[in-house]
């Protein structure tokens, strides 16, 4: 791993207790998708509940210094089949990231369905 660069934690909907097969669909993807880096399945909820994810997607940037520097929505674009967004929040905080400068937009209201936690 690069620790040079920033990561990304992005919260989906999958509750690992309730699908036994989760593991090996997120693995699968993982390879098809051929990812260069690792996939947490958080099966306990743990790590989404220190972040506070509360909608699939959630997405949160972590800089190289461990340092939260953006959380929320992808794109200002809520309705799937509606307007295109305008404002990509991800992207433009991960240039930023990147570029060593501040993220102009640290936090957005994320969009979608709940997060359903294990028990």
């Amino acid at each position: 791993m690069h620790h040079s660069l920033p990561a990304f934690l992005f919260a989906c909907g999958l509750l690992a207790s309730a699908q036994p097969a989760a593991a090996l669909t997120v693995g699968e993807a993982a390879k098809d998708l051929a990812l260069s880096f690792p996939v947490l399945l958080d099966e306990s909820g743990a790590v989404g509940k220190a972040y506070g994810a509360k909608t699939t997607p959630h997405l949160f940037l972590i800089g190289a210094d461990g340092r939260l520097r953006y959380q929320g929505a992808i794109d200002d674009a809520p309705n799937p089949g509606g307007p295109v967004g305008e404002t990509n929040y991800v992207a433009a905080a991960l240039e930023a990231v990147l570029a060593g400068k501040p993220v102009a937009t640290a936090e957005t209201r994320p969009y979608g369905c709940s997060v359903k936690y294990a028990e």
